[in-house]
């Protein structure tokens, strides 16, 4: 086994559950989070191995795991792998080898089985801050309706307040004026009578001017905005026809698409004529109605304001020739456009291709006046935006000062129409004086019924000081609530912040158990590979030496054939030798013999030349002579008859083959 397992016994632990391992790294501590009741969330029984929520302690913790993975991490770089490799054998190796793929299995189940813890833990936290920050938003929206409803009581409270003051007020000007009438004479009733009509008439005359203000500006509102509206349109539409233009000289090199052109280009003239038409309505407007003004000389108005309506008419009849001269202007512009349009026009028909560089030419010189014009038109376009929001306000002067002439006029007639009636009045004051009695009453009981509502109103008060204060008990907790919810989501961020670094710190033990995996496997099959050369080398020599183990057993077959054979080799030289010494014996002899022989027959011819008949007895010789001879041919016999069984002794041996 690995020492780094050895030395770390909690590494090696493993639980079993349906047949399943759960590996555990140096044992994560699982504590449980305080969570307010106010989330409801439901959680597992069941998956409470595999759902870990970190606490107070998960520093410590962390603090722990990283003490135990950096020891680790130094034994494991302490190790000496070589020494281990070249002093373990093959079979330990295979082991180890075995020991570290298994381990490597476990701590990737372990890692494995984090990951999903981890992934549970943030999808628990990430459900619960939805529920939380929905529950702070179900508190802000309930506060901001608390807020609101606050202030529209807070506002109906002062209307009502305002309501009382005009009513007690209004009660105490009745009771006065009550008492005045019942105390003065008919001749004071008949002098504040006229100052009574007149202060009424006031009211209502500033009534009636709001009103009317009112109703001006609604509409000069919806006048600005139907000029606003008719001016934007034209404006699109001489953009529009501006770049259509445009478009349509870019695109003159096309002769396909010279009849799209001519089409385009007779719309944009129906729509310049129309544009035209308009210009000139819009021209007998301005000469109908934008005359020039001329004030009637008046002995009632002051110096100050002739010299402002002076300067305002002689800015106005400026104003006026600037228009006309602007009007005038953009006429020779859309003549200039027409003519440009017409020229174009006019190319885009006449189709010639040796001219194509001349219409061209024209063509880019119609679009740079073009370009010109329509710069033309902007600047226009300013003056013409300058002069109607000075129209819009002389429009307004006009109508403030119409308005005013008829409320004087109004007044005026009211006036008279007062004069009249109060000679009518003092011929129904009696009749008003009973009136005012039974208006008296009338008061009295209203005074009874405002009495009962003023009663009303300050329980309805008490009630809502009540709600008020209710309403601050819960602001003051939804407070209370908001800063809890503050706390725990710091308190998340800050769980959240040690889950990420806990998971960065799993990420970097992965990648650095990766890391040591890869260079195991490297190693693995760098050993895999020395041991199947080895394996491979070892073959070969097994076949080497079966082959020379082969050669080995022939090799001492052939030399007990050859010791066999040296040992006949031996006898038949042995053989040979006496044979050859008895040769040379023989020889020995058979030359004494022949040395006698020739003895002899010098001793015959001598004898011959003496005597013919002893020659003939010299023929045939002495007998021992043929005894030699027999002799020796005998021995050559024999010698001849060892030499065959020599021969087939040889051919026995060279026929067997090992």
């Amino acid at each position: 086994m690995d020492p780094t397992q050895l030395e770390n016994p909690k590494a090696s632990k493993i639980n079993v559950e349906n047949n399943e391992p759960l590996f555990k790294l140096d044992e994560p501590v699982t504590t449980t989070l305080n969570i307010n009741p106010l989330t409801n969330i439901s959680t597992n029984e069941n998956d409470s191995l595999s759902f870990i929520v970190l606490g107070k302690d998960s520093v410590d913790v962390q603090a722990s795991l990283l003490a135990s993975y950096v020891d680790i991490q130094q034994k494991s770089m302490s190790i000496d792998y070589k020494s281990i490799v070249s002093s373990l054998s093959l079979t330990e190796m295979q082991q180890r080898l075995t020991e570290m793929l298994q381990e490597n299995v476990k701590l990737k189940e372990t890692l494995r089985q984090n990951n999903i813890s981890m992934k549970q833990q943030f999808n628990t936290l990430a459900m619960w801050q939805e529920e939380v920050t929905k529950v702070h938003q179900n508190h802000k929206q309930k506060f901001a309706e608390t807020k609101e409803l606050i202030n529209f009581l807070k506002k109906e409270n002062c209307e009502l307040k305002a309501k009382l003051s005009l009513l007690q007020h209004a009660e105490d000007m009745g009771y006065e004026a009550i008492s005045t009438f019942s105390e003065s004479d008919i001749m004071t009733s008949d002098e504040d009578m006229p100052k009574l009509t007149g202060a009424i008439s006031k009211i209502a005359i500033e009534k009636c001017k709001e009103y009317i203000t009112s109703i001006i500006s609604e509409k000069l509102a919806d006048k600005e905005l139907q000029q606003k509206m008719q001016q934007s349109i034209v404006e699109k539409e001489l953009e529009s026809a501006m770049k259509s233009l445009s478009c349509e000289s870019s695109d003159t090199s096309k002769t396909v698409e010279s009849l799209k052109c001519s089409k385009s280009c007779f719309a944009k003239d129906q729509e310049i004529a129309r544009l035209k038409e308009s210009i000139a309505l819009l021209d007998q407007k301005l000469q109908c109605v934008l005359t020039p003004i001329q004030l009637p000389d008046s002995s009632e108005t002051s110096g100050l304001n002739r010299q402002k309506f002076a300067q305002n008419i002689k800015q106005y009849n400026d104003m006026l020739q600037e228009l006309s001269e602007c009007f005038v202007i953009q006429m020779d512009h859309f003549a200039a456009i027409e003519k440009n349009l017409k020229n174009i026009i006019d190319i885009l028909n006449y189709d010639n291709d040796s001219n194509k560089v001349q219409d061209r030419e024209k063509l880019c010189q119609c679009c740079k006046e073009l370009a010109d014009e329509q710069v033309k038109i902007i600047t226009d376009r300013q003056t013409l935006i300058k002069s109607q929001n000075q129209f819009q306000k002389i429009f307004s002067d006009y109508n403030s000062i119409l308005y005013e002439l008829e409320i004087m006029m109004d007044e005026n007639t009211k006036l008279n129409v007062l004069k009249d009636n109060t000679a009518r009045k003092s011929s129904q004051k009696l009749e008003q004086l009973e009136q005012i009695k039974y208006d008296k009453q009338s008061l009295e009981t209203e005074k009874r019924s405002l009495d009962q509502e003023k009663d009303n109103l300050e329980k309805e008060k008490r009630s809502l000081e009540s709600q008020k204060k209710s309403l601050e008990m819960e602001r003051i907790s939804l407070n209370s609530e908001r800063k809890f919810l503050e706390q725990e989501k710091i308190s998340l961020n800050e769980e959240k912040m040690s889950l990420d670094h806990q998971s960065q710190l799993y990420e970097n033990c992965e990648r650095d158990l990766q890391k040591e995996k890869k260079a195991l496997q490297t190693r693995y099959e760098h050993l895999q590979d020395t041991l199947d050369n080895l394996q491979q080398k070892i073959e070969r020599r097994n076949a080497d030496y079966k082959q020379i183990m082969e050669q080995l057993v022939q090799s001492k077959e052939e030399i007990e054939l050859l010791r066999s054979q040296l040992m006949l080799y031996e006898e038949d030289f042995q053989q040979e030798k006496k044979l050859k010494e008895a040769l040379l014996e023989e020889k020995t002899k058979l030359e004494m013999e022949l040395l006698k022989q020739i003895d002899y027959n010098k001793q015959l011819q001598e004898s011959n030349s003496t005597t013919k008949p002893d020659i003939k007895s010299t023929v045939t010789g002495p007998p021992s002579s043929d005894k030699y001879n027999g002799c020796t041919r005998g021995g050559n016999a024999t010698a001849r008859k060892k030499r065959p069984n020599y021969r087939n002794y040889m051919c026995r041996f060279f026929s067997v083959k090992p």
